[in-house]
């Protein structure tokens, strides 16, 4: 899904920035950016 968004948007994504949820703090988003070239990081709470 989120290769799909990236594909549809007019600019690279270089980072991804989330709250500390547990439904957004997991290992298959963070090997995703990894993969990706993505950088992730978190929201202080």
């Amino acid at each position: 899904m989120l290769t799909e968004l990236r594909k549809q948007l007019p600019f690279a994504v270089l980072g991804l920035d989330t709250d500390n949820d547990t439904v957004f703090m997991n290992e298959t988003l963070k090997a995703y950016c990894d993969t990706a070239g993505i950088v992730f990081t978190r929201c202080r709470p």
